[in-house]
């Protein structure tokens, strides 16, 4: 991969949601990046100059990524985040998913048009399918004997879980304690320039109000 010329520009609204990922795994790298909101806010006038209509774009140079799942995995790479084996590779990559999965059900439950089966679906989301999803990675990560899954020092799987519960954290879901888990949302929150994003304290997008 050639080495990046300018830095990357990450199209987004400034709040937590979709973009939080990419903004967490290149402060993790310490990847100097411009985080573009005066596009997003001039939306939808913008829209038609995103390649797929939609946002978070990140911008190198004059070539636009779109799509979440692309985004997260070119920003992994250029942090140096992602194993060097492809087979690693993948495992991350499911781990990230599994994360994706979770906001996903949780984007789900805020869009339950009716109030009543809303709340049913919050609850379900916080008793249920929290746990279900996460407490199989927090069994993955026993399992490698690491504190984190990149070894002795996080890697795009572990930002991926402290953004995740970040972001169900900020949408009022009292976070269950994780015998490996918890201590990864502890330790991440502390690498590269993470701190100063946490600072800023982005509004969630998604909450359970």
């Amino acid at each position: 991969m050639s080495a990046l010329t300018q830095p990357p520009t990450l199209i987004y609204w400034k709040i937590a949601a979709r973009g939080q990922l990419p903004v967490l795994l290149l402060s993790a790298g310490s990847v100097d990046f411009v985080y573009d909101d005066a596009t997003a806010n001039a939306w939808p006038e913008e829209k038609e100059k995103m390649p797929f209509g939609q946002l978070p774009v990140l911008k190198i140079g004059d070539k636009m990524i779109a799509q979440s799942g692309a985004i997260v995995r070119y920003c992994a790479k250029i942090a140096n985040l992602l194993p060097a084996d492809d087979l690693e590779v993948a495992t991350v990559d499911s781990i990230m998913e599994q994360c994706n999965d979770v906001f996903s059900a949780m984007v789900k439950a805020k869009y339950t048009e009716d109030d009543t089966k809303r709340k049913a679906a919050w609850k379900k989301f916080q008793h249920e399918t929290l746990s279900q999803k996460m407490d199989r990675i927090n069994t993955m990560l026993a399992n490698t004997g690491e504190v984190f899954f990149g070894g002795k020092q996080p890697n795009a799987a572990d930002v991926a879980i402290f953004s995740t519960l970040n972001l169900v954290e900020k949408a009022g879901v009292k976070l269950p304690q994780w015998s490996h888990l918890s201590v990864v949302y502890e330790k991440v929150a502390t690498v590269g320039t993470i701190p100063e994003y946490i600072a800023q304290n982005l509004s969630a997008y998604v909450t359970m109000e």
